[in-house]
């Protein structure tokens, strides 16, 4: 293979400190560590292991948790728990764990340690407080907006907040901190290989980006092939990635489409991985 890692996501479906996904996960974290490559994943945050910690201090490991609420009863509600107990003391702990600045790698503005905080009628009145803990503990605030996919398509109407009210959130944000803020742009959604758990490379079959999520909708893949085919090397698969996307481009019906997500107005803060247009116009360079 011609092509070099610089960075690993482990983010979607799944736990990656749950069970038998945390031993492979911790492999994977010392491989990096020897290869000079950065880790970045997505957790709960419920079972973060001292050995996770030291990987943090060190810098290899870059996390982003779930900081939605905390309040125990919204846990429940957001989560769809019974018994959000263990999880809101546990939370609470690493909250506390992940507050000291010896808990991250931390360069001059920058840290290695991010809070996914996500807008939701729950929690609005709780966003201020949220936010303001992560910029006073040198944890990154990441605001995103709530996405009309998966299991919130039955109550999506219900917990979303309008965007006015949004504008509202990011203003104060303004105000208060002199932070123009949305969501940053995701290395991984322009120049990443999206790698499924079946082992298929997709991408998102509308503009043939690396994640689809950004639209704020349930995700349309197109398959590139699977890593398990011998023949699909790191050379094919980049080869094949560009191909889709410069297709894509000559495909009238898709890029009208495109296109007018460009001229619609951003949401105040964007959806995971970037807002439409930062996303749509990196592809276009």
């Amino acid at each position: 293979m011609s092509g070099k890692i610089k960075q690993v996501y482990v983010c979607g479906l799944g736990e990656p400190t749950h069970c038998s996904n945390l031993n492979r996960l911790l492999k994977l974290l010392e491989w990096c560590e020897e290869a000079g490559i950065l880790l970045s994943m997505f957790t709960n945050v419920i079972r973060l292991t001292k050995k996770e910690i030291e990987f943090l201090k060190k810098g290899t490991l870059n996390l982003l948790f779930k900081f939605d609420t905390l309040t125990g009863e919204k846990i429940a509600r957001l989560y769809g728990i019974s018994n959000p107990n263990r999880i809101f003391d546990y939370l609470q702990h690493m909250c506390v764990e992940l507050s000291g600045a010896d808990a991250k790698f931390i360069v001059g503005n920058t840290t290695n340690v991010g809070a996914s905080i996500v807008p939701t009628s729950i929690n609005e009145e709780e966003l201020q407080r949220l936010i303001g803990f992560c910029l006073r503990n040198q944890i990154f605030p990441l605001v995103g907006q709530l996405e009309n996919a998966g299991a919130c398509i039955h109550n999506f109407h219900e917990l979303n907040i309008p965007d006015d009210r949004l504008q509202q959130l990011k203003d104060y944000l303004l105000s208060k901190y002199g932070i123009d803020y949305k969501m940053p742009l995701c290395p991984a959604t322009i120049s990443g290989i999206h790698i499924r758990p079946n082992g298929d490379v997709v991408v998102d079959a509308v503009s043939g980006s690396s994640c689809p999520y950004f639209w704020l909708t349930n995700p349309q893949y197109h398959l590139i092939g699977n890593i398990n085919d011998p023949e699909m090397n790191y050379d094919r698969i980049v080869a094949e990635i560009k191909a889709y996307r410069n297709a894509v481009e000559q495909q009238e019906a898709i890029q009208e489409q495109i296109k007018r997500h460009s001229l619609m107005p951003n949401k105040p803060f964007g959806g995971c991985g970037g807002t439409i247009t930062d996303v749509l116009n990196h592809l276009k360079k």
